[in-house]
């Protein structure tokens, strides 16, 4: 499994994140992954191919703790972050840490776990339905957390939270470099992956609607067919109801 969780670089097409690509509900359905909620702010992201597994910080209370905090009180953490060579094995080295904002990077990493969250839980309406269906699994400790349920909501973007952290505006595609500097690495990764994936059953291939075109293509056609077998058994039907009658008649006589 890859740690990096390295600052994404120089943008353009590969820059770009499909948010339908980390939708919560495409991830399960899709995607056959399974969540793993972890103590580890630094495994936020994580994903294991070879498990199908996407590791979760499962305190988000603690990001919006550390966001709202005193820049005194959380000196520390910053000048953790920024005396380590991270390189590839982290979260970023210490030379592009001060060009991402005037904020502390620690702030910076938090906000980013919350805004992640946002858009896989509460970006899409069958996300957060999926969200309903999955909670009774999740630790407690997280189904408590008030904020969690709001991340989850579907105005979770207006939340007052949000609005202090200056969260990017809803939209389709993210930019991995300028929304995302700490965290764009792995959701371009899980993006990847997520492109790999193509369906292999029905149930998959109606829900899968990444590819708008694709979808409404095969759903055409779909209906089309369903439409067309219809008809062709109450032709049958109807041939058969009149055979049946013809039948009877001469017996009536």
């Amino acid at each position: 499994m890859d740690g990096t969780l390295a600052t994404t670089h120089a943008g353009g097409p590969s820059d770009a994140i499909r948010v339908s690509n980390v939708y919560f509900s495409n991830l399960v359905r899709v995607g056959k992954i399974r969540l793993e909620w972890v103590d580890s702010m630094t495994e936020h992201l994580a994903l294991d191919e070879r498990t199908r597994t996407l590791k979760l910080f499962k305190y988000p209370a603690y990001c919006a703790l550390i966001c709202l905090s005193e820049p005194d009180s959380v000196a520390f953490l910053n000048k953790l972050i920024g005396d380590t060579d991270y390189e590839d094995n982290s979260v970023s080295s210490s030379s592009s840490l001060g060009a991402i904002s005037s904020q502390p990077p620690f702030d910076n990493f938090c906000r980013e776990v919350l805004i992640s969250m946002g858009v896989i839980f509460a970006q899409e309406s069958r996300s957060r339905d999926e969200v309903k269906r999955f909670v009774a699994k999740w630790p407690q400790r997280l189904k408590e957390d008030a904020l969690f349920g709001k991340l989850c909501a579907r105005s979770w973007q207006d939340h007052i939270l949000f609005q202090y952290l200056n969260s990017p505006p809803v939209r389709s595609n993210y930019s991995a470099q300028a929304d995302f500097p700490f965290l764009g690495a792995r959701l371009l990764r899980i993006q990847e992956y997520m492109d790999a994936q193509t369906p292999n059953d029905f149930g998959t291939l109606i829900f899968d609607r990444r590819d708008h075109l694709r979808y409404w293509t095969f759903m055409s056609i779909f209906i089309f067919g369903v439409l067309s077998v219809g008809f062709q058994v109450l032709q049958v039907a109807l041939v058969t109801l009149q055979i049946l009658l013809d039948a009877k008649g001469p017996q009536a006589t």
